[in-house]
Order: C-alpha cells, then sequence, then structure tokens
C-alpha cells in the first residue's frame, strides 16, 4: 500500500486557492490577490481604482476531494464570523467558494467550482425546497454545502450559484 503524502491536504487546500483565482481573473475579468488570513483566502474586485460602484469580495475557499457520493462541505459559524470580520474591515462582500474534486468514475475526475455570497448562502439555507444547502448544528447555525450527484441541477443552476466544472479525462491522467 502506498503510504499518503503528508503534504497532500496542504496541496489542495494551495490548488483550490490557486484554481479560484484563475476562474475569477480569467472568467470575470476581476482582479485577485491571494491573502494568508484567518477567515479570507482570496480577495477581488472588478472594478478599475478609480471606479466607486464596484464590487469587492472576500473569498473562504473550501476544497475538497470526494471518493463516494457524500461531497459535502460544513461552513460553521466560527468560519462564518471570520469571513464577516476580515470582510468588513475591508469593505468587501463576503462570499463562499467551494471546490469539489469528485472521482468517483474511474474515466474522468471532475473539479466542480461553485461561488456563494455568504448572506445568499444562509438565505438558501433555510429555505427547506432548495436542494444541495442546508443549515445544521445545534443552534441551527453551521451552513451544510452538498454537491451530491442528486443536488447537483439545484447548484449549478440557480442564479445566486456561480458554477463551473474542469474534466480531466483518464488519458490525460498517465504518467
Amino acid at each position: 500500500m502506498k503510504s499518503k503524502d503528508e503534504r497532500l491536504s496542504k496541496q489542495l487546500g494551495d490548488f483550490g486557492e490557486q484554481l479560484v483565482m484563475f476562474i475569477i481573473g480569467r472568467c470575470y475579468s476581476h482582479r485577485v490577490a491571494l491573502v494568508d488570513h484567518v477567515g479570507v483566502d482570496v480577495i477581488a474586485t472588478d472594478c478599475e481604482w478609480e471606479e466607486k460602484e464596484s464590487k469587492k469580495y472576500g473569498i473562504s475557499v473550501k476544497t475538497r476531494v470526494f471518493t463516494k457520493d457524500d461531497p459535502s462541505f460544513d461552513f460553521d459559524e466560527n468560519q462564518q464570523e471570520k469571513l464577516v470580520e476580515f470582510s468588513k474591515g475591508f469593505g468587501l462582500t463576503p462570499m463562499v467558494a467551494f471546490v469539489c474534486v469528485d472521482s468517483l468514475e474511474n474515466a474522468e475526475v471532475n473539479f466542480d467550482v461553485y461561488f456563494i455570497e455568504l448572506e445568499d448562502f444562509r438565505r438558501l439555507a433555510v429555505d427547506d425546497t432548495f436542494k444541495g444547502i442546508s443549515i445544521t448544528g445545534i443552534n441551527k447555525t453551521n451552513l451544510r454545502f452538498s454537491n451530491a450527484k442528486s443536488n447537483q441541477k439545484y447548484l449549478q443552476n440557480h442564479e445566486l450559484i456561480n458554477h463551473h466544472r474542469l474534466t480531466l479525462k483518464s488519458k490525460d491522467l498517465k504518467l
């Protein structure tokens, strides 16, 4: 049995942050910067410096690899508070980016990236009809994001969520 590389989780997190920065910069033409701070991993703006009506984001990036169909993230109250605190201090809109690396099928690896503003995340969490986002915990303050196959249609087509998918075919993965 191969031993797991002890740096793999750090590398995965770094990869997720870089992928988020690439998508925001390339697909949305926003200016982006990686920040090393509690609560926020990436900051982004859609403006030129002299524009005053621009949108600026503080983004917490969450990255995971899923080997079975239970791809969910918990975004607890503490994480939310840290994101809000940092964002408020710099005049940013709090946002969460979920990078889901799905290797369920041997033929390909999918990278689903979802962007959702924290306030929209909270609103959708209390909507019992929406699949894929819920609220959990003793005090009902923990947000849960689930990219399970049964939820993907809702998540990937919702107007409040920006979704991107990259796919690597197995022929591309041979070394």
